[in-house]
């Protein structure tokens, strides 16, 4: 059987006897190994207080104060999601919640599901008058464009405001077509503007955010609480129901993986996978949050069929690419020749970031290719 290293086993362990309260034994604990592995999932409250629980005496100053200003954050996010859903309904906007905002609320305490930033999905001919609700309650614009505008209020507070459920750039874009118009979403009695997915298809969503994180780099750890905590939260879920819609998103195989993961790491279940789920939580484990460029490099490389042609491609993205990152060329393509311009320029600007990248590119190895490829066969994400 596959064996987590010594870091990723106390990380879980020490996960377990917070969420599950037991009493796991913590084994020849390097703890400056447990930040570091907590603060690359971004789940470093959980950690600290799972060290606490524990009576880990000596814990860090420096662990410790920026567990606490994340639980802030959280805490601050948690107040802020009622004064954004009241500005948008005062000015007739309809708004669906989105990934953490939602989940966030089901956890036992708030400060353990920390949050980059607050989702809200609206109708895209209601992003400007979005914009001018955040505007109101303090908000600045940082970025606009893409998939979703993005506001800020200091210090802890950023809003994306998305304009589809998935990125258009993304093949499962297609599947949210009909959203507001689909039986998928309810809104709230007490209000006409404020919607919700249905516990299924929330579920859904989680799994194809998370895959679509997965297949371009990994998804961290916290992708798995989530899970967890989601599950543990609805005892209503039609699994027909969500197989069958998984199914047509290519999804089955990788929602299975990951609810056998949790399976293993929350109750504690040994299958006949073992081997599959345990380099699944493996490969999580090793990931970070939103992936890692190692991994992002070597899926690159598999899917455009050598280093010469992935560094091609990242040096000049496909249209569709780049259409999504500069959206006046949707009204103007002709532009594309000026938009590689100022990209490779730009480059020039960020050279060692640029080289970096670059020289992972370079070194991907035989080893990294045959375990994506291993990866993209238990999970059947392409």
């Amino acid at each position: 059987m596959i064996r987590l290293d010594n870091v990723k086993e106390n990380l879980i362990k020490i996960v377990q006897n917070v969420f599950l309260d037991e009493n796991n034994s913590l084994d020849d604990m390097n703890l400056s190994h447990i930040y570091n592995l907590a603060k690359y999932h971004s789940i470093e409250y959980i950690i600290y207080s799972g060290l606490k629980k524990a009576n880990i005496s000596d814990i860090s100053n420096d662990f410790k104060k920026i567990s606490e200003v994340n639980a802030y954050k959280s805490l601050t996010q948690e107040l802020e999601i009622p004064i954004i859903a009241s500005e948008f309904s005062k000015n007739e906007i309809c708004f669906i919640p989105l990934k953490g905002s939602v989940i966030q609320k089901l956890y036992p305490k708030v400060e353990y599901r920390n949050m980059a930033d607050i989702d809200i999905l609206v109708k895209e001919e209601d992003l400007k008058k979005a914009g001018m609700a955040l505007k109101n309650i303090g908000y600045l614009v940082d970025t606009l464009g893409g998939n979703h505008d993005t506001y800020t209020k200091k210090p802890y507070l950023h809003i994306e405001v998305h304009r589809a459920m998935v990125a258009k750039i993304y093949d499962k874009a297609r599947y949210y077509d009909d959203i507001w118009d689909s039986s998928r979403i309810y809104n709230d009695v007490n209000d006409k503007y404020h919607y919700y997915l249905n516990d299924n298809d929330f579920y859904i969503f989680m799994i194809i955010h998370a895959a679509k994180h997965f297949s371009h780099g990994g998804t961290g750890f916290r992708t798995i609480i989530d899970e967890y905590v989601y599950l543990n939260s609805k005892d209503n879920l039609d699994f027909l129901y969500i197989e069958e819609e998984l199914k047509k998103n290519n999804l089955d195989k990788f929602e299975k993986i990951l609810r056998d993961s949790v399976d293993y790491i929350f109750k504690h279940e040994i299958k006949d996978n073992i081997d599959d789920v345990l380099l699944f939580i493996d490969y999580i484990l090793s990931s970070g949050t939103y992936g890692n460029t190692k991994n992002s490099s070597t899926i690159g490389v598999i899917d455009d069929g050598s280093k010469k042609k992935h560094i091609w491609v990242r040096l000049f993205p496909p249209f569709k690419v780049m259409k999504s990152r500069n959206p006046s060329l949707e009204k103007a393509p002709f532009l594309l020749p000026w938009f590689y311009f100022t990209r490779l320029l730009k480059g020039l600007f960020h050279f060692k970031r640029y080289k970096k990248s670059y020289d992972t590119i370079k070194n991907v190895s035989e080893e990294d290719i045959n375990r994506i490829n291993r990866i993209k066969d238990i999970t059947g994400v392409e």
